[in-house]
């Protein structure tokens, strides 16, 4: 038994992009039945993402159209050329000498805006995240391991005192692991006016390569006591390809589902996200440089 820690912890580092790929730009047309795909006007997502080796650095720098208009000042449809030519907003991502995410930076128009830091154990099991922004950790998570370096528990508390570090825990992950029938079932508890509530129970399937290949989550509201269900398939480069959402076993009309196209490295080079009854809702395209 190995570890298992995709889509777990709630954030991963893209492994198309470190160490071994440099540049890789990515393009996001939303669309509907209504507004169908034109390809030929301006993405309304751009981002350009780097990997600088010598600094351990990846730099994502997003730029985005603001305006209302999807026409230029000639009355033009808007092209790449008409992009904003400074990003709107960065992402800095640092890394140790062992390839551990230990900082990410989020810039606004060029000034920070928040920053997230990492700390790892001497077995590389990440134990504590901690959110800065205004000048202070407005909240931090505290991750605990088993001996392999499965996650088993994961607290999320707040600084309630805006600077004063005084941190109030406001929900509780329990992990256990079912190993004979490949799940692992993680049990979230919320806090409210002090009482542990049961809020939601989340079952991750791996297959005989210790992969996560489904997501489930169960959750009720805490105030209406409504049920609701989100369901997740994965395929085997860890790239979702379904996602069901149900309320009162009733399917949502915003489940998708998601079409993968790969390069001959097996990086995906074009996505599309369709509604369940095939309307395509946003197509993306990367172009990898390796």
């Amino acid at each position: 038994m190995k570890k298992i820690g995709e889509h777990i912890i709630g954030f991963q580092v893209d492994s198309t992009l470190f160490p071994s790929k440099t540049r890789i730009e990515r393009k996001d047309w939303y669309c509907n039945a209504v507004k169908p795909l034109d390809k030929n006007r301006i993405p309304d997502h751009f981002d350009i993402t780097i990997h600088d080796p010598n600094r351990n650095e990846i730099i994502t720098s997003i730029y985005k159209d603001t305006s209302d208009s999807n026409t230029n000042d000639e009355g033009e449809i808007k092209l790449m050329s008409d992009m904003p030519k400074s990003p709107k907003n960065q992402k800095i991502e640092k890394f140790n000498k062992n390839g551990l995410l230990i900082k990410m930076t989020k810039l606004n128009n060029n000034k920070e805006d928040n920053f997230t830091k990492y700390t790892y154990d001497s077995n590389g099991n990440l134990t504590l995240l901690e959110y800065n922004r205004l000048g202070y950790v407005q909240y931090k998570m505290e991750y605990e391991h088993d001996s392999i370096g499965n996650i088993t528990k994961l607290i999320h508390s707040e600084d309630d005192s805006h600077g004063k570090e005084i941190f109030v825990v406001k929900s509780e992950s329990n992990f256990t692991y079912q190993f004979e029938e490949n799940v692992i079932k993680r049990d979230n508890y919320k806090f409210v006016d002090g009482k542990r509530i049961h809020r939601a129970i989340t079952l991750y399937e791996f297959n005989t390569k210790d992969e996560i290949t489904e997501v489930k989550m169960m959750s009720k509201h805490i105030r209406t006591q409504s049920e609701s269900v989100l369901w997740k398939k994965f395929d085997k480069f860890s790239n979702p390809i379904e996602n069901y959402s149900y309320l009162n076993e009733a399917i949502h009309p915003h489940s998708m589902k998601y079409i993968y196209i790969y390069d001959n490295q097996n990086n995906w080079v074009s996505r599309e996200r369709k509604s369940m009854n095939d309307v395509l809702t946003l197509l993306t395209e990367r172009k990898i440089e390796y």
